[in-house]
């Protein structure tokens, strides 16, 4: 129960993160080269701080097949790392498996909760011989990632797969991934065989799982493979169909794209083998082979898109913003999408962003004002979109939900009541949602923008 930090927490200049540096760069055993450490069962009362942390090059892991953790390794220890800036760490496998250039936490079978929030998370690499995954960070225990900056950030494999250039998470019970700014991460592998998946973010998951992916910003990642690919922006693969709650909401996803010479599906969102609730995203200028904004392979009538934005996608093989792949056509009720879908409230008109505006604002003479819904009974089961846009600010501002992860506004103008309203949008279930883990937190550290 420690907080290792530098003088931003007494003080909050972010200078002190700057110039107080871990590096990494030259360790005493190269096969023990991640640069900080907690491997001793430490919570989240066990906080990291204000550093600035260069230069690691991951520990073996399992000798002869996995390296790991660049820059923070944590083995069966769930830590609180925030405030940092976690930058150019490389881990390098030349045997099977490379994972987490910046951050790696695990194993499978810990039930650590780790905390990472407010940190950039910046050119870390993750290269890997065969297998490649989490080129920002890599996870397999439960964690809350919020407010993070994941930019710049390579997942590479020579001979096989690679997953997940900003985050990868396999096979976490929880995953709770809010605010987060998502930027021109990638994920590439050079073999004309295999696949890649996730450019910015990959969730894998083969049982029941909790998954909340809210708020984000992930725009300009990319994915790269001269065999198959899928998400550009964010792949989620075999999550949901064992039960468990998952919910992608209130993200902006926009301009990612694929470079490689085979297929790509799902420029924005690829669902593959997936049970996912879709509501209030914006999906624009995304651009894939098959759906530029959004492709569900092998999925569920029961996956449901509420609420969503898109236009502007670009799908180079088969236009389209959706793609559907030996999948049984999800729901699609109250979507804006160009080109036309079937399905109850969906429309085909153009959003009218306002104009130059870099996060897909809705103009006041937008179609989506008023033109979603807050809440629908499918199947037996209530869905509710989000009390709050990616703003925060309350959803409704006006007499029904906005289309897209922005809520008008007008400043001046009250918003409406929300009187009957539902203000949660979890799925409810004959059968009980998995608890969420509760974190320990220390005393919060300040919290600047970095």
């Amino acid at each position: 129960k420690i907080t290792v930090a530098s003088l931003f927490i007494i003080d909050g200049d972010t200078n002190h993160i700057n110039n107080t540096i871990i590096d990494g760069s030259q360790p005493s055993y190269p096969d023990s080269g991640s640069v900080v450490y907690f491997v001793s069962g430490e919570d989240t009362t066990s906080t990291l701080c204000g550093f600035t942390i260069t230069g690691g090059s991951g520990t073996i892991i399992v000798p002869g097949i996995i390296r790991g953790s660049g820059g923070i390794h944590c083995s069966n220890a769930g830590p609180k790392i925030c405030h940092n800036r976690i930058i150019n760490n490389s881990v390098t496998s030349t045997f099977y498996e490379a994972l987490g250039g910046g951050i790696g936490a695990g194993p499978l079978t810990s039930n650590a909760f780790i905390v990472v929030e407010d940190n950039l998370i910046q050119s870390n690499t993750t290269i890997g011989d065969e297998f490649a995954f989490g080129g920002g960070i890599f996870l397999t225990i439960n964690a809350r990632i919020s407010g993070n900056r994941i930019l710049d950030n390579i997942v590479s494999a020579e001979n096989q797969q690679a997953w997940g250039g900003g985050i990868g998470t396999e096979n976490a019970d929880s995953v709770i991934v809010t605010g987060n700014i998502v930027l021109r991460n990638k994920a590439q592998t050079n073999s004309n065989t295999e696949l890649a998946d996730g450019g910015g973010m990959f969730f894998l998951k083969d049982s029941a799982a909790f998954v909340r992916i809210i708020g984000n910003r992930i725009a300009y990642n990319e994915i790269k493979s001269d065999a198959f690919q899928g998400g550009a922006g964010v792949g989620i693969d075999q999550i949901g169909y064992s039960g468990g709650d998952v919910l992608f909401a209130n993200n902006r996803i926009y301009k990612n794209k694929y470079t490689g010479l085979e297929t790509c599906h799902g420029g924005g969102l690829y669902l593959n083998r997936s049970i996912v609730r879709v509501i209030n995203n914006t999906f624009t200028g995304n651009i894939a082979s098959f759906g530029g904004g959004i492709s569900c392979s092998h999925s569920d009538s029961t996956t449901l898109f509420m609420n969503n934005i898109c236009w502007g996608d670009t799908a180079t093989q088969s236009p389209g913003e959706i793609d559907l792949y030996l999948s049984s056509p999800p729901i699609f009720v109250y979507n804006d999408i160009q080109g036309g879908w079937p399905g109850e409230g969906n429309i085909d008109a153009d959003p009218q962003f306002v104009a130059g505006d870099s996060l897909w604002h809705l103009s006041s003479n937008s179609p989506c004002i008023d033109a979603g819904i807050d809440s629908i009974f499918i199947g037996g089961h209530w869905y509710y979109c989000p009390p709050e846009d990616y703003e925060g600010e309350p959803r409704p501002m006006g007499i029904a939900p906005d289309i897209g992860a922005d809520e008008f506004f007008v400043v001046g103008i009250e918003p409406q009541p929300t009187v009957g309203i539902p203000q949660s949008y979890v799925l409810t279930k004959t059968t009980p949602t998995p608890s969420i883990p509760q974190p320990l937190l220390s005393s919060p550290c300040p919290t600047p923008d970095l």
